[in-house]
């Protein structure tokens, strides 16, 4: 039996000769499993797969993520590492830097934040992954240029390409984890968020839905809209209550639906369903 594991929606306009082939390959397969719903869909929405033929199966995180909650030095050190002030409130961001990651609605968010509290940082974790919009340079080159436009210098940090191992460190640092990504397969950094009880805002779209209950395990808002965005951010900081309620929330959510345990039995069954329409 073929299955195939897509971490991407399916992409209807693709032209080229590997996408043609693509196609045929799918056509071919016995199972097409994506990383949400949102993803799996696409497959059969736009795709060349039938609906009898489409799974979804959740990422997971890992153990490391999901004790970096424990490891209070962690929190103190990352922080100084980044030339952040200990009490400072931190809004970090973890994914490459493109315009489908959408880092530029999280800056100009983040100006808004820093007008009700100045002390405010802001970090941005991953490497340039896209050209800038206008031409000139990638696309860290981009928000540079609007970072400096809304004189965010000196609260602003980008930490560029991080090692995995290095991640649970970096969350520790952060108090409230924000994802801009307009259209996201799944978002597995919101998992890791969540793991490490880091309060989460993300964008109501793409597979984000399927991971944060908005209200219960984080906050979700439109795609595209800085200002809410902002808002969204501005409110965990101003309740305390709220935020640790939400973070314990996330975690205990992660704990019950996306780690590597039930990830392998996710697949088992899938693989069992597959192999039972194949073979009877």
């Amino acid at each position: 039996a073929l299955i195939i594991h897509a971490h991407t929606t399916y992409y209807p306009h693709a032209q080229s000769r590997t996408a043609a082939v693509a196609d045929w390959v799918l056509q071919q397969a016995d199972g097409v499993v994506g990383v949400s719903r949102f993803t799996a869909q696409s497959y059969w929405n736009t795709g060349p797969v039938s609906l009898d033929r489409v799974y979804a199966v959740h990422n997971a995180t890992d153990s490391a993520i999901l004790n970096a909650h424990l490891d209070g030095h962690a929190r103190t050190s990352t922080r100084q590492q980044l030339g952040i002030p200990i009490d400072a409130p931190v809004i970090g961001s973890v994914g490459r830097l493109m315009r489908g990651k959408d880092q530029v609605s999280l800056v100009t968010a983040f100006a808004k934040v820093k007008s009700t509290l100045p002390e405010a940082r802001l970090v941005l974790a991953g490497a340039p992954a896209d050209v800038s919009p206008d031409g000139q340079g990638d696309y860290r080159d981009y928000l540079v240029r609007q970072i400096r436009q809304l004189q965010l210098d000196q609260a602003v940090v980008f930490t560029g390409f991080l090692p995995h191992a290095e991640m649970p460190n970096l969350y520790a640092a952060f108090d409230i984890f924000a994802h801009p990504c307009i259209e996201e397969p799944f978002g597995l950094v919101i998992v890791e968020a969540m793991a490490a009880a880091v309060p989460v805002v993300g964008i109501r779209a793409g597979g984000v839905p399927e991971i944060v209950r908005d209200g219960i395990d984080g906050c979700l808002v439109p795609p595209g809209n800085p200002s809410a965005l902002a808002d969204a951010i501005v409110a965990l900081f101003s309740d305390d209550a709220r935020a640790r309620r939400l973070a314990s929330s996330g975690r205990t959510r992660v704990l019950a639906s996306f780690t590597p345990e039930v990830q392998a039995r996710s697949i088992a069954e899938v693989y069992r369903a597959v192999l039972a329409n194949r073979y009877g």
